[in-house]
């Protein structure tokens, strides 16, 4: 196999891995899909069109935040501007690259893009008349772009300071004000763009936004508030006041007169009073932006990219719009290919399905293939060169995943209710089919699956797993059903037991099978004796349980808004939590796989992400957004008015 090497590794560390003592779960940017939370939203005031950066993925919403186009950039999209029918968007190591957005339906890609002539990053970037204005690590580049498809470099300049980490740029008249995390805010003096020319540096520890008005620039540090700078003289800037209320981590900002607004991850969006410049004040903080990253305003409206809810409009007619980025299960291969299925909401279909990544490189998973799926993809299981989607009231799909960078459906059958899980063993697929219990499909021929036998469970069947010729199902408030499948035609239970809570998930090992039993956390069951199940022990855990993987003498749970939980199951009847092992996740923890020391979880809105779950060897991941992950949303705070 092509990871081999990889793989007895992981072997190797599950077998000694219990020895270890436990360390606190890491969890780094490159371990994630989408890698970023809600940064950046650019508006056309005029045309009412809302573009926004998801990963690679630049998306156009109309003023109600409904969808209306979607182009594919190839790389992950750190910054956008938008002015005059074209979107701007710094792509980092990509360069710039500029989309005609005039067809909101249908945007395009020009054929130029600009790359810096010392190949240096682009992290942001600001467009004023015919230049942008971009910045990434220490260089500062003016590019021409009155000829959008021959974008040129007119002028450039470096940054002065230690280890210069530019994220976000506003340009006022001759004057270019740089965020830079590192060292502070930059004033770059731009009255002649081929010869841009660096004046001085104002230090503002974690410098994260700038916006500039009159001979003011307002400055968010993550780490200090909000700080404003007197730029009057850009040689010389003079810090007049700051605001830094505790438990806030300020991001993004926008000003207008006497008022700013700034998107606070921790509280929401904050309104600041900035008639006094040497106080300014809160005023109120808007609810119900958890995670705001950045925040513009337009047509009356405050517009908020929130990295758990995605993007909302505040003010007149309200209106929300969620990234295309829910991952609702997940499976790893042998080769360390990780396969996603995205059952979204806000952008219709074409995002709904199944998508492939390679997690060889931990730190650092890079995307393959997408393939779209007609239903609500809900589980995925990998047999082979395929992977059997569970795609709710599509039933089965079958996609070809020879080629991880193009798979394709190549069969699919309904099923009467809304499949929710799949097990693929031998020549069958079993689904768990809602109301309609447990579905059997002869999947001999991959085009045409063939349905082979049903068993109609008394509950709602939401998982199934197979060993021999015995199927276990989680039905949930019906608990554990225990089928005979060794007639494929005609399955009959043999058992039962009410395991108290909802059973959704589950994994059978040996004499047991292990239920994610949502309210009733985990579950162990005595299956040794399949018409006489019993339960052997149980852990209450203090969120939902919907998902449960095994990793030797330990079991993960995926516990909702709770996280991540490992128990130790070394003595069934007693299960006892590991807290170093457990911890929060970015979002609902939904469903949990296991490949020795990691866990691959599921996390729904927040995507996917895998943590190390021991102290020894750990991985250094390097940070990175898989293309096509759908990604986070990235918002820029800049309205065009040319």
């Amino acid at each position: 196999m092509r990871k081999s090497i990889c793989l007895m590794t992981a072997v190797l560390l599950a077998g000694w891995w219990p020895s270890i003592v436990p360390a606190a779960p890491e969890l780094a940017s490159g371990d994630r899909w989408p890698q970023h939370s809600a940064r950046t939203v650019a508006v056309d005031a005029a045309g009412g069109y809302v573009y926004l950066a998801r990963g690679n993925v630049l998306t156009v919403l109309d003023s109600t935040l409904g969808f209306v186009g979607r182009i594919d950039l190839e790389g992950e999209i750190l910054g956008i501007f938008y002015t005059a029918d074209h979107v701007f968007a710094a792509m980092g190591p990509g360069g710039l690259q500029i989309v005609d957005v005039s067809a909101p339906a249908a945007p395009e890609l020009l054929p130029n893009g600009f790359t810096p002539s010392d190949g240096t990053r682009i992290d942001s970037v600001f467009v004023s008349g015919s230049y942008a204005y971009a910045v990434g690590l220490n260089r500062f580049s003016v590019i021409d772009v009155s000829q959008p498809q021959n974008p040129s470099e007119a002028g450039s300049t470096n940054l002065a300071g230690l280890l210069v980490y530019a994220v976000n740029i506003f340009v006022s008249g001759q004057v270019a004000a740089v965020a830079d995390q590192v060292n502070g805010l930059h004033l770059v003096d731009i009255s002649d763009p081929q010869t841009p020319a660096w004046r001085s540096i104002s230090s503002l520890a974690g410098a994260w936004d700038v916006f500039v008005s009159g001979q003011q620039a307002y400055v968010t540090a993550s780490a200090g508030g909000m700080a404003i700078v007197d730029i009057a003289d850009p040689a010389d800037p003079e810090i007049l006041g700051r605001l830094a209320p505790a438990d806030s981590n300020f991001l993004g900002l926008f000003v207008s007169g006497d008022t700013a607004h700034v998107a606070d991850a921790v509280n929401g969006v904050r309104e600041v009073n900035v008639a006094d410049s040497a106080a300014p004040t809160l005023v109120q903080t808007l609810a119900g932006t958890r995670g705001a990253y950045s925040v513009t305003a337009a047509s009356g409206a405050l517009w908020v990219c929130d990295g758990v809810q995605g993007v909302q409009k505040i003010g007149a007619d309200s209106a929300q719009y969620d990234p295309p980025a829910d991952a609702m299960d997940l499976f790893v291969d042998d080769d360390f290919f990780l396969y996603i299925v995205d059952n979204s909401a806000g952008a219709g279909d074409a995002t709904e399905g199944l998508r492939i990544l390679d997690a060889f490189n931990l730190g650092n998973f890079a995307f393959q293939g997408f393939v779209a799926t007609p239903g609500q993809a809900n589980a995925v299981h990998v047999s082979g060169d395929y992977a059997y989607v569970a795609d709710g009231t599509s039933g089965l799909q079958i996609v070809d995943v020879t080629d991880k960078s193009a798979p394709a459906i190549v069969g699919a059958l309904d099923t009467p209710d809304t499949a929710r899980d799949v097990f693929v063993a031998g020549d069958y697929a079993y689904v768990a089919d809602g109301a309609d219990g447990l579905r059997i499909i002869d999947i001999t021929d991959k085009d045409q699956p063939q349905a082979a036998g049903t068993y109609d469970t008394d509950g709602t069947a939401y998982g199934v797993f197979v060993s021999g010729d015995t199927a276990y199902v989680a039905d949930g408030d019906n608990g554990l059903q225990i089928i005979a499948v060794a007639d494929r035609h005609n399955p009959t239970r043999v058992g039962f037991i009410d395991t108290g809570g909802t059973a959704y998930d589950l994994v059978v090992s040996g004499d047991y099978a292990y239920v994610a039993d949502g309210a009733g956390g985990l579950q162990i069951i005595r299956v040794s004796q399949p018409s006489a199940p019993a339960i052997a022990g149980s852990y209450d855990t203090a969120g939902t349980a919907t998902g449960v993987s095994l990793s030797g003498d330990y079991a993960r749970v995926a516990d909702g808004a709770n996280g991540l939980v490992t128990l130790d199951i070394s003595s069934p009847a007693a299960p006892a939590p590991v807290a170093a092992w457990s911890t929060g996740t970015s979002g609902q923890a939904l469903k949990v796989v296991s490949v020795g020391p990691y866990a691959f979880v599921a996390e729904g809105l927040a995507g996917a992400a895998v943590y190390e779950l021991s102290d020894e060897d750990p991985f250094t991941p390097a940070p990175f957004d898989p293309p096509d992950s759908g990604g986070s949303c990235f918002i820029n705070v800049l309205v065009g008015t040319d």
